[in-house]
């Protein structure tokens, strides 16, 4: 598999909102796969991460018809929320500062997706 592929993949992605809904069987006609084995899923998720595509759930399932989130991990937007609270959610010993920085962060993107009201709730 070519780069050139995993990387129009990128930008399909990017230009979907920095996130895209996928089968796992989508990932292995990309990849010119037709079974998910262990070590062409470990390939994916190589390729996935070297064009700046991150996944969800973490470990993509051998599953054909399982659901994949995919997002940009490098532009601004959703994919770039979803890369950092994977990365808040998967840390095994954060550091209380770390952590902090990270939530501060992530409210400061996501205030973009809040309704425009001047309501607060009662």
């Amino acid at each position: 598999m070519t780069g050139n592929v995993w990387e129009g993949y990128a930008e399909l992605v990017a230009h979907g909102g920095g996130f895209r809904h996928v089968r796992v069987s989508e990932l292995l006609s990309i990849a010119g796969r037709k079974a998910a084995g262990a070590r062409i899923i470990e390939d994916i998720t190589k390729q996935l991460a070297e064009h700046g595509i991150g996944h969800l759930p973490p470990s993509i399932p051998r599953d054909q018809t399982a659901a994949v989130l995919l997002y940009s991990q490098d532009q601004p937007g959703l994919g770039a929320i979803l890369h950092q609270a994977r990365q808040l959610a998967e840390n095994p010993n954060p550091d209380p500062n770390a952590v902090t920085v990270q939530v501060l962060a992530l409210t400061l993107m996501m205030q973009n997706y809040r309704p425009a009201t001047t309501e607060q709730p009662a």
